[in-house]
């Protein structure tokens, strides 16, 4: 509707929340454009992913739906069609919908387009100077793999980062391009996704350029060895990030979009490096894969503050309705933050609901300001303990299991999680299943490249 603002859903992949300065003043990455932008902000310095892994992450953040609610949590899941998106809402109320995707776990394959008039799937770059027109062999991304994997072995981990996603550059200037272009509305409101991919690996050594350190080549590699290089490398990526989102925002600015702006910057999960033995992320549920920074930009900054109590992804798409003056759709199951008359109004939310089945591994936490357990699946792969419980006042990284000491306390945590179970259940959409026959060979490729056709949900993912 005419005078709505413009929205700006800003994405980035595997960012910690404490690798901001916004969010952790001792953070080391020298973040300063994030941090203006939380300067104009509401700043949630509690945040949570409700999953710690993209394409369950990202479904919740565009459906306002728990993952086991809109159900893509699977490797070849993907997002149903009865499961309404905040870009349906906004597009239904007359907003252009524009969407950049940066991940082949969110593509137009799994669904993730819904309600956007054009949703782009950015690409890497093709091999050889190939044609785009390969890109519909089955066996290229294929190819693209064994490369990736010759460059690790023979080449001594050489990476070029468009072999896997377009960087903080490309995306920055698609997304101003798009603003420029004759496909922006010139007389009603736009809705814009970015995805920005930096901080996810592979991680590129700042000091020894085109050396990096992707998932895909390495394995589990040593922590003595590689512990403070991943975080020296991640935190360059985090500032790499952090330029050219700078440069977006002052385009913003340039172009006069930026004062009336709805933007909402956030990660789909947060990265491991070796807090509980592993690396990462989609493997675990402890804070450092799901806690994750959430600022929200209001139309001329009206309100400004830094809010500690509990937020989730899945209020981000209610928030969004709120704000424009739409009513939510009767699937969401957040709440919207803040009140169309701009009041803060999560104070009164008690827990953070997650879950993770991913490689075999099935988790669900509750997580309050000051607990947290953890239900594990017998037989998981990183052998955590089938019931974990936290004091995260007196150990906020999650070390001392308190579970076989404090009997009454898991009871009462398991009961509310069997009814926050209960409740996500009751609006439970019916799984996409992908439709073979359907796809083109380009789109056949990919999930095969991904390893999501005729391999084991289980097996390890292929960097992503």
């Amino acid at each position: 509707k005419a005078g709505s603002p413009n929205v700006y859903l800003i994405a980035v992949d595997t960012l910690r929340a404490d690798y901001l300065t916004a969010f952790n003043a001792s953070a080391t990455p020298k973040t300063p454009h994030v941090s203006a932008l939380a300067e104009d902000s509401v700043v949630f310095q509690n945040a949570f992913a409700q999953s710690s892994w993209t394409k369950a992450s990202f479904g919740t953040i565009f459906s306002g739906m728990y993952p086991e609610a809109h159900t893509a949590t699977g490797k070849a899941s993907g997002l149903p069609d009865d499961v309404t998106t905040i870009a349906e809402v906004l597009r239904g109320a007359g907003y252009y919908t524009q969407g950049y995707s940066n991940n082949p776990n969110i593509t137009s394959i799994f669904n993730y387009n819904q309600g956007f008039e054009n949703y782009t799937d950015l690409k890497p770059n093709l091999l050889f100077g190939a044609q785009p027109s390969c890109e519909k062999l089955v066996l290229y991304d294929i190819l693209r793999k064994v490369v990736q994997k010759v460059n690790a072995k023979f080449l001594g981990g050489r990476i070029d980062i468009t072999d896997f996603y377009q960087p903080a550059n490309a995306v920055t200037d698609t997304g101003l391009s798009w603003l420029d272009s004759a496909a922006r509305p010139a007389d009603g409101p736009f809705y814009l996704f970015m995805h920005y991919m930096d901080p996810h690996d592979p991680f590129r050594d700042p000091d020894r350029p085109g050396k990096g350190y992707a998932r895909v080549q390495m394995g589990n590699p040593d922590p003595e060895k590689y512990l403070e290089t991943f975080k020296k490398s991640y935190s360059y990526e985090i500032e790499y990030m952090d330029e050219h989102l700078g440069r977006f925002i002052a385009g913003l600015k340039e172009r006069g979009l930026y004062d009336d702006a709805l933007i909402i910057f956030t990660a789909d999960h947060g990265e491991e490096f070796y807090e509980h033995g592993g690396w990462w992320h989609g493997l675990s549920l402890y804070d450092e894969q799901i806690a994750i920074p959430l600022m929200i930009k209001l139309p001329n900054s009206e309100v400004t503050e830094v809010n500690t109590d509990l937020a989730r992804h899945v209020d981000i798409a209610p928030t969004v309705a709120t704000l424009v003056g739409l009513p939510l759709a009767e699937q969401w199951q957040g709440k919207s933050l803040i009140s169309e008359s701009l009041d803060l109004q999560n104070g009164d939310t008690a827990y953070v609901h997650a879950h993770l089945n991913f490689e075999g591994i099935e988790l669900r936490a509750l997580r309050t300001g000051t607990r947290k357990l953890i239900e594990a699946n017998e037989g998981n792969k990183r052998g955590y303990a089938p019931i974990e419980l936290y004091n995260l006042t007196t150990d906020p990284t999650e070390q001392e299991n308190l579970a076989e000491t404090s009997p009454a306390e898991v009871t009462l945590f398991q009961g509310t999680l069997s009814e926050m179970n209960q409740f996500i259940q009751e609006k439970a959409a019916e799984p996409m299943q992908l439709n073979l026959e359907g796809m083109s060979d380009d789109e056949k490729a990919q999930l095969e490249a991904l390893g999501y056709l005729g391999g084991d949900e289980n097996e390890e993912d292929l960097g992503f």
